[in-house]
């Protein structure tokens, strides 16, 4: 298949998965395949137009990934491909938002899609300690963030700095099946390839080496497998208020995005740490659990119908949801 049609440049292939999934990883290790093109901003949030439509209605949240708006500014990423053989887009809002999948299939119908799939409750933990740590949810545990769903729903207790308030309606990001089906509505089948968080964690070389295969790229290549995207906790909350809620910081993100990121960068090295696994409480962890037990059921379905699953064992039992399966 000749993915880049015609004379302009553009993606030929869309990694997507929720964040802490592993999708930073595996674009820092597709990005060292001298035969792959992935711009540096990895998230932009242009297909998704659903979620654009939120930001617009908070003018005065932060929107960094979701400010790209014009095909023009969106293509001219990809002008500094050179000689790489195939580029691609890694936005992890892409596989959450309703409308991004078929706004990728206006751009490029024979588009490959790169889908990770994280056990649920682990996706749930890591990403409301990921949002604690950005400052776009407040500083409560995962089960006050659950309890608020609903009310956030209806527009209420929204943090202020959070542009997309669907970023924390929680138990609806991890609806796998509803968002793969959205992808398999506009590409077939065998344009997309599924992969299991799990596995990709037992084996990066392994998974890397399948993501290259579908990709019909030079599969012996070795990158430098390095850990990524850790999860953080505050050592001053203080100190992210300042980079991250108030006028300085927004002003500073705005005039000169290089100094931001600098000071960014040295906030994360001095003011915070690496979290601390904890246990959910035992009644939190069987109510959520129960709850994804009939999502990951369909997706599995979804999953066999399609011959997108990675062996004979269903996801049910993989995540030990349900005993002798």
């Amino acid at each position: 298949m000749a993915f880049m049609t015609g004379p302009t440049k553009k993606p030929c292939f869309f990694l997507v998965g929720e964040p802490k999934s592993g999708t930073t990883a595996l674009y820092d290790f597709l990005r060292q395949h001298p035969s792959i093109f992935l711009p540096e901003k990895k998230e932009n949030g242009f297909f998704c137009k659903d979620l654009q439509g939120e930001a617009d209605k908070r003018p005065d949240a932060t929107k960094e990934k979701l400010e790209m708006r014009s095909v023009d500014d969106y293509l001219r990423q990809y002008q500094e491909m050179g000689d790489h053989q195939i580029a691609g887009d890694g936005s992890t809002l892409n596989l959450f938002s309703e409308t991004a999948a078929k706004e990728i299939a206006k751009l490029n119908a024979d588009a490959k899609i790169i889908a990770i799939f994280r056990e649920p409750v682990d996706f749930l933990k890591s990403y409301q300690q990921y949002a604690v740590f950005r400052m776009i949810e407040d500083n409560i545990s995962l089960e006050e963030s659950i309890r608020l769903e609903a009310s956030r729903k209806e527009g209420k207790n929204i943090p202020d700095i959070l542009a997309v308030p669907s970023e924390l309606y929680y138990t609806s990001r991890a609806k796998y099946a509803d968002h793969l089906s959205r992808y398999l509505k506009v590409f077939p089948k065998n344009q997309i390839l599924v992969i299991i968080y799990d596995d990709f964690v037992a084996s990066n070389s392994r998974v890397y080496k399948q993501v290259l295969e579908f990709l019909c790229v030079d599969s012996s290549h070795k990158p430098v497998f390095s850990q990524h995207n850790r999860s953080k906790v505050l050592k001053s909350r203080m100190v992210a208020m300042l980079i991250y809620k108030s006028s300085i910081g927004t002003m500073l993100r705005k005039i000169s995005p290089k100094l931001f990121n600098f000071f960014e960068l040295a906030y994360n090295i001095f003011f915070t740490k690496d979290a601390v696994k904890e246990n959910l409480p035992p009644d939190l962890l069987l109510e959520l659990k129960s709850g994804f037990e009939k999502e990951i059921i369909v997706l599995d379905e979804l999953l066999i119908k399609n011959g997108l699953n990675s062996g004979e064992e269903t996801l049910l039992s993989r995540w030990n949801y349900r005993k002798n399966n």
